[in-house]
């Protein structure tokens, strides 16, 4: 297409890979098929079970229906598809399709920008996906115990990466369900008393509340690597949500 009548000047550029493209593959190959080791059940049906029922439920091998963070997951999921096919959209489609009006004047800077802010949202995305990040262990003088901090990283508003946050995620040496309280706290959750009578009777790690639901919380997760990399993923993925659902 000719457009500033200098291509006779200029080379033809045609590489062997468009990064572009190959960002919004990139998208479609991470999706998320991991558990998370942690199980949910509604709250108040728990307290209708028998022990037998209870105990079925909550330790039943691959129980995906009571994926703790199956909602979110799946959200992630659906995102990684549409931001892949809208930033594949905005860099091949005709440009009068794209602005839809054939009034509006744009600079060739104004089109290079748009993709940039496209492709700066997909490598976001694909941080919340796969987390990359780094943990730490610290010391409180005033509670004298050591900590355990969790550093993330991100991608800025010019395409940098850099920090996120920096979050201390527990006491170094807890054992993982209370990493998982810490995590749901994050959240946006309410931990609440487990000192509670039923007739089924059974020992639970956790009963959190958001939004007036009650869950009980069931981890199963041994492997304090991986639950990091939830831990990494869910906090990344509240912070895209408030830059581009908020």
């Amino acid at each position: 297409m000719i457009l500033f009548g200098l291509e006779s000047k200029l080379p033809e550029f045609n590489p062997s890979k468009d990064e572009i493209i190959a960002l919004a593959d990139l998208l479609l190959k991470v999706r998320i098929k991991q558990r998370s080791g942690i199980v949910r059940f509604p709250y108040d049906e728990y307290l209708t079970l028998s022990k037998k029922d209870a105990y079925y439920i909550m330790h039943k091998e691959n129980n995906l229906d009571l994926e703790a963070f199956a909602d979110e997951f799946n959200l992630i999921n659906t995102e990684l598809l549409k931001v892949s096919n809208d930033l594949r959209s905005v860099y091949n489609q005709n440009l009068k399709t794209i602005l839809g009006n054939d009034s509006i004047e744009v600079s060739a800077k104004d089109i290079i920008y748009l993709i940039e802010s496209y492709c700066i949202k997909a490598k976001r995305l694909l941080f919340v996906a796969d987390p990359d990040y780094s943990l730490s262990t610290g010391f409180s003088k005033k509670s004298n115990k050591k900590y355990e901090t969790i550093k993330a990283f991100w991608i800025n508003d010019e395409g940098q990466k850099v920090r996120s946050f920096s979050k201390n995620v527990g006491i170094y040496g807890n054992d993982i369900d209370k990493y998982v309280a810490k995590l749901y706290e994050s959240l946006g959750y309410f931990l609440l008393d487990l000192d509670f009578h039923t007739k089924n009777k059974l020992m639970i790690d956790l009963i959190v509340l958001k939004d007036n639901k009650k869950w009980v919380v069931e981890v199963k997760m041994k492997d304090k690597e991986i639950f990091m990399d939830f831990y990494a993923r869910l906090e990344l993925w509240k912070l895209y949500q408030s830059i581009y659902w908020g």
